[in-house]
């Protein structure tokens, strides 16, 4: 499971990975890029994993990646990341 932000597709929209029909993405802000300020994100990953793949998750997590890039786009991308809580 992948979340993405994307300068045009809705919020809410469900992506197949172009890699492997195995991973889906969902798009958690979409609109112009925010540069120069700090924005929030907050999910409920399991919850998320259901509205995916339509069954709750087999394994705990084993691994967590945070990745900033602009594949696809010929672009260029940066991001900070800051204060990354991950649990209950």
């Amino acid at each position: 499971m992948e979340y993405v932000w994307d300068e045009s597709i809705p919020e809410g929209t469900i992506l197949e990975s172009p890699y492997t029909k195995k991973i889906k993405q969902l798009v958690v802000q979409t609109g112009p890029s925010m540069a120069n300020e700090w924005a929030v994100e907050s999910r409920n990953v399991s919850e998320d994993y259901r509205k995916l793949f339509g069954e709750t998750p087999k394994m705990k997590a084993a691994a967590i990646a945070i990745m900033t890039d602009s594949e696809g786009t010929s672009g260029e991308a940066e991001a900070f990341f800051d204060d990354i809580q991950i649990g209950k």
